[in-house]
């Protein structure tokens, strides 16, 4: 998104408010594939990027947003049906945490 200076209430219309976890995975659907180049700006950068899977916190950090326009956005894709958001397990929950030392070769 370089090259343009938009501030980021103007992107996502004065809204403040999408609750998605920064860990959940965001991939572009069909639909969304199709319309990318003619979605708007900004909604269409993070329907390219997700053609691969990515969490909300990817999105953020590539698309160099703030964390809340990237959730907006997000949720704005979703309810649109150009992405499906994939809600990860309870980080907080015995079995993640397990999956994580798993993940991270500890016994």
């Amino acid at each position: 998104m370089t090259g343009r200076m938009v501030r980021p209430f103007a992107m996502v219309s004065g809204r403040t408010r999408a609750v998605l976890p920064l860990e959940s995975q965001v991939r572009a659907t069909d639909a969304g594939r199709e319309a990318a180049d003619a979605l708007r700006f900004e909604l269409g950068s993070v329907v390219r990027l997700c053609r691969e899977p990515r969490s909300v916190a990817e999105v953020a950090a590539l698309l160099n947003l703030p964390l809340a326009v990237a959730r907006i956005l997000v949720a704005d894709g979703q309810d649109s049906g150009f992405l499906i958001v994939t809600r990860t397990s309870d980080p907080r929950s015995p079995a993640f945490l397990e999956e994580v030392l798993h993940a991270l070769g500890t016994p």
